[in-house]
């Protein structure tokens, strides 16, 4: 196909009501081949709106005061506890009442913590430097950011919980798989020409795989289009406990002989693959939880990988999209002191990013009211 020219997710909760003591049912846990996420005593910030200017100036006058007042709530720690307690208890119910067992599932992960672990173990670099944003950031608002069993445990029924209501004409369980299809709907057409192309494995590179969800849906619809290559996978990640999930997902999947999966621990910055090794890379919700430098080197990172004529494809909420914009004003708010970095992605021109490190600009559109699409080609 030839190339032109040139969500989002409300938050979930985890309470800790100093920041500092883990979750009662999180197993103690011994870490010391990497350095431990560094714990910042909480300092009150002064209120500004610098950061969602262009935002708010869209909003009634009512919903500026209701941000601001929500901002202003969680500028204080009893009152961002007592919030983010109550958010927490309200993701959870509503959760199983959409038919999501939130809590059963975490309990029924939890009964495999020895093999997880086990899996954690072998699976972790130890050489690995982490970046500092990584270790600084409670993403979601878990104490240990990602670096956690609870994130990684919670990570499947959370993004089934947000993506619920995001096709008000589907059932919630399939609001998750539909916004991904909308992605690969858009990205597929593009390979149709290389996928039966040759013995030689089609070699994917899924950069922030999380628990996989991302990577299984894609080989799921490899494996139905035209694609009569073996199929090579790699899910890279910075968090070992999320692998480790995925890897134990991965043993239950049934995937014949023709798909190798590997899963390896890595920042999508720094990928530890040589240049011109992958055909394929993608990159789903992952960009908003990155600071705007570490985004750029993500970009350069995928076309160094990446063979000449390779795709890249990438999908994240789009903050300047009317459907995110339409979300209630405390709901922004939370949702915002929930993705540390999310104000610096604001401010991405993704398109412009990935032309200035040299692809082929081919696709960028919405695929849901809150969602944005690029694809890009690696030229020859």
């Amino acid at each position: 196909m030839a190339c032109l020219g040139s969500s989002t997710a409300l938050p979930f909760f985890v309470l800790s009501p100093t920041g500092r003591k883990r979750d009662a049912h999180r197993a103690p846990r011994e870490r010391p081949h990497y350095p431990q996420p560094v714990r910042r005593s909480f300092t009150p910030r002064v209120l500004t709106l610098r950061a969602t200017a262009a935002s708010t100036s869209q909003r009634s006058l009512s919903s500026d005061w209701a941000y601001a007042a929500t901002q202003l709530a969680l500028a204080f720690p009893p009152t961002a506890w007592a919030l983010k307690r109550l958010g927490r208890s309200m993701v959870i119910r509503r959760a199983e009442q959409l038919g999501i067992p939130w809590r059963r599932n975490y309990w029924l992960m939890q009964m495999q913590r020895y093999e997880l672990e086990q899996r954690r173990a072998r699976l972790v670099n130890r050489d690995l430097v982490y970046p500092r944003y990584y270790l600084d950031a409670q993403f979601h608002t878990y104490t240990d950011g990602n670096l956690g069993w609870m994130p990684a445990l919670e990570v499947e029924s959370s993004a089934l919980s947000v993506h619920a209501r995001l096709f008000p004409d589907a059932p919630p369980l399939e609001g998750d798989r539909r916004l991904r299809d909308t992605f690969l709907d858009r990205l597929l057409p593009y390979l149709r020409s290389v996928l039966a192309d040759g013995p030689e494995p089609y070699r994917v590179l899924d950069m922030g795989c999380s628990t996989g969800r991302s990577t299984f849906h894609l080989i799921d619809r490899l494996l139905q289009s035209e694609l009569v290559r073996p199929l090579e996978v790699t899910g890279l990640d910075l968090s070992p406990f999320m692998l480790a999930v995925a890897e134990w997902y991965a043993t239950h999947r049934g995937y014949d002989e023709g798909v190798r999966m590997l899963w390896k621990h890595g920042a999508a910055e720094d990928v530890p693959e040589p240049s011109n090794a992958f055909n394929l890379v993608t990159c789903s919700l992952v960009t908003h939880e990155l600071p705007q430098t570490a985004t750029g080197k993500l970009i350069r990172e995928a076309h160094r990988v990446l063979r000449p004529g390779g795709m890249l494809g990438m999908m994240d909420s789009d903050p300047h999209s009317d459907g995110f914009r339409s979300l209630p004003a405390p709901a922004l708010a939370i949702f915002r002191s929930t993705e540390p970095y999310f104000a610096e992605y604001e401010k991405v021109d993704v398109a412009r990013e990935l032309q200035d490190t040299g692809f082929e600009l081919c696709l960028t559109e919405n695929n849901t009211t809150r969602h944005r699409t690029w694809i890009a080609r690696k030229t020859q």
